[in-house]
């Protein structure tokens, strides 16, 4: 395959984001109605898909999303119910926060994300180039034993039977040990690739400057996926949370209403709350 031989039909841009829609499974209703979120809210306990709930009898207040592993008590999970709307409301309110930040701070949000990306980039690209070393290493160690396996079995030292299992496994490692190399390999070369993503994140930022409503194309643009908690009922009132990550820098982090964002111990920013 030849790249760039001739003028594209659509740009790059377009063709990955439909790709990406293209990807997802889309249950269908008997509406014929299909989420905005559609293939970008997962179960927090069991890392499953939830599914959109949606009838002909129900208005838009009632529509749901509950986990698809969720089987009326009898599945893996727990049900893990957000309605629709407080989803919708929810994901706008941050994604607003979230344009409005980047937007009048842009150079001091790319060069926080930018040294945030290199610091957790330097850190990998060193433990894999370390691995890497080891791993190779260990390669060129099993050719020698193969060599010296080959020899014991031509000498009679080992039995043939002997011969293949050992040098089967030999192989196996050995065929793992390069899987490993490459992708070691390539997270070492992915720094021009998150460069790429963080510049297209930005794109679509500036495409957005006062939206009036959250659309599919938004989200596909903008969000990566969204994580769904179980609701906690302890306090009284029913409190949700559910995490927000966008393309290329996962959780952002900034200020936002007490009620729409707590913060965990790890300084991730999470919005909550739905009250029944």
């Amino acid at each position: 395959m030849f790249e760039d031989t001739q003028p594209a039909i659509i740009d790059k841009e377009t063709f990955e984001t439909v790709q990406e829609i293209r990807s997802h499974k889309h249950r269908p209703t008997l509406t014929g109605k299909i989420s905005i979120f559609s293939g970008k809210v997962f179960c927090a306990d069991c890392g499953a898909k939830l599914y959109f709930n949606t009838s002909v009898h129900w208005d838009e207040s009632i529509e749901s999303y509950t986990c698809s592993n969720y089987r009326s008590n009898t599945g893996t999970c727990s049900c893990h119910y957000i309605r629709h709307i407080v989803l919708t409301n929810l994901v706008f309110k941050h994604l607003k926060n979230v344009l409005s930040y980047v937007q009048m701070f842009e150079d001091a949000f790319v060069r926080k994300e930018i040294e945030k990306a290199n610091a957790e980039h330097i850190e990998a690209v060193k433990k894999a180039k370390k691995d890497i070393v080891n791993l190779q290493a260990r390669c060129d160690n099993l050719d020698e034993l193969f060599k010296r396996l080959y020899e014991d079995m031509v000498s009679g030292i080992i039995s043939n039977e002997r011969f293949d299992m050992m040098s089967s496994d030999y192989e196996t490692e050995q065929k793992n040990i390069k899987a490993e190399i490459a992708r070691l390999q390539e997270l070492i070369d992915m720094g021009e690739q998150e460069q790429y993503d963080l510049n297209q994140f930005l794109k679509n930022v500036r495409k957005y400057t006062d939206p009036e409503t959250l659309t599919a194309e938004m989200v596909n643009e903008l969000v990566d996926k969204i994580v769904v908690h179980a609701p906690d009922k302890s306090s009284g009132h029913r409190r949700q949370k559910i995490d927000i990550y966008y393309k290329a820098i996962g959780m952002i982090n900034i200020a936002d209403d007490e009620d729409l964002v707590a913060v965990d111990g790890r300084g991730k920013w999470r919005a909550a709350k739905e009250t029944a």
